[in-house]
């Protein structure tokens, strides 16, 4: 009945034909759909999807929570682990740990230079192929957002390079097959 009423209520407004056979169209295929679906594994999937986002939502909630203790009790943790561990191997556990903190704190730091280096050259580079292929002016547009997705990408190692490339040959696909040439 509430499908009738709308096709009533679409009727009574003189939309153009084409118009109306598209809307009248869509209506009987949601109609359709709506008739053949089993509402009881669609209520179903609806609330595990709901309870999915309040248990995230509550999960980032308690991440703050478990960061202040975490770091409020580190020295404490960290005296105990020591304790726990055997006298002759304490000089080897405390290198091993001081290896992996230092080599994590430079690859980290690499990683951060070279993501800069190339949200620069991204940058730059989108700004200026924007201006010197013809009607590539959208590439000038998204220059500061293609670099920042080469500087967020290459912070993967191997592949991250490549998946930064790929927006930007997307976006210059969308101009001509020159501006795909030169990005």
């Amino acid at each position: 009945s509430l499908f009738a009423t709308l096709k009533d209520d679409l009727e009574a407004l003189e939309l153009p034909s084409w118009l109306e056979e598209a809307i009248v169209a869509v209506g009987t295929t949601i109609q359709a759909t709506c008739a053949n679906m089993d509402w009881g594994t669609w209520i179903i999937g609806f609330l595990q999807g709901l309870l999915g986002m309040v248990g995230l939502f509550f999960s980032f909630m308690l991440l703050p929570f478990f960061l202040f203790y975490l770091l409020k009790d580190q020295p404490k943790m960290a005296g105990n682990f020591y304790r726990n561990v055997p006298g002759p191997w304490k000089a080897d556990v405390s290198r091993m740990i001081t290896i992996c903190v230092t080599d994590f704190a430079q690859y980290f730091k690499a990683e951060l230079l070279v993501g800069s280096i190339m949200f620069c050259i991204v940058a730059v580079g989108m700004f200026v192929i924007g201006h010197v292929v013809p009607d590539a002016q959208v590439l000038v547009s998204f220059a500061l957002l293609l670099g920042l997705a080469a500087f967020v990408f290459e912070l993967l190692p191997q592949i991250g390079p490549i998946l930064a490339y790929l927006p930007a040959l997307l976006l210059a696909a969308t101009v001509s097959p020159v501006a795909v040439a030169v990005v």
